[in-house]
């Protein structure tokens, strides 16, 4: 009787392993890889203006001031943000570079956009196809102290003023996020 039961415990315990084995497998298949799995480890000298310059293929502005805006397509926060990020950027447009990076093809910027009904886009640069520029970003901010890390995933919005980031910040969606992240502008 024990030997049965061993037996019998043994086909279920594997027949629930494979299941998750296989569930994980599809998991993995089909979950795209974000860049905040990936750890971009920067030196402490370095200037944003050399990560932005590394990255994007842009002149870069004299004074090195500049806000980005990382983000997703299916990101609702990042979709929620995008009238008061275009607010700031009529306002400020002409004392900041704005610019906008994801890591995402255009063609599935746009397919998502139309399955989640998404008319609205920024109405400054932005730049698709993005890899490691906000993980780098974050990290000079964080001194690569990944346990200092507080903000991590999308949006993920940077304050650079004369070549040095100043403030980082998660969504702008609420218009008094907004109004915070404006002072950081002024």
């Amino acid at each position: 009787m024990n030997l049965f039961y061993f037996f019998a415990l043994s086909k279920r315990i594997l027949s629930i392993s494979f299941i998750f084995l296989f569930s994980s497998c599809v998991t993995i298949i089909w979950r795209q890889n974000g860049e905040e799995k990936q750890n971009y480890i920067i030196e402490k000298n370095v200037k944003p203006s050399y990560l932005i310059e590394q990255y994007l293929d842009i002149t870069l502005n004299e004074h090195n001031n500049y806000v980005i805006v990382s983000w997703e397509s299916g990101c609702i926060h990042c979709s929620n943000q995008i009238n008061n990020m275009n607010m700031l950027f009529e306002k400020y447009g002409s004392e900041y570079s704005f610019l906008a990076i994801n890591n995402e093809k255009t063609s599935r910027i746009t397919h998502v956009f139309n399955k989640l009904g998404i008319e609205e886009n920024y109405n400054f640069s932005t730049f698709n196809n993005v890899w490691g520029l906000r993980s780098s970003l974050r990290n000079l901010y964080y001194k690569n102290d990944l346990s200092a890390q507080q903000i991590d995933g999308y949006p993920m919005n940077f304050i650079i003023k004369d070549d040095q980031i100043i403030h980082i910040d998660a969504s702008i969606e609420r218009e008094e996020w907004a109004n915070e992240f404006e002072e950081h502008l002024k």
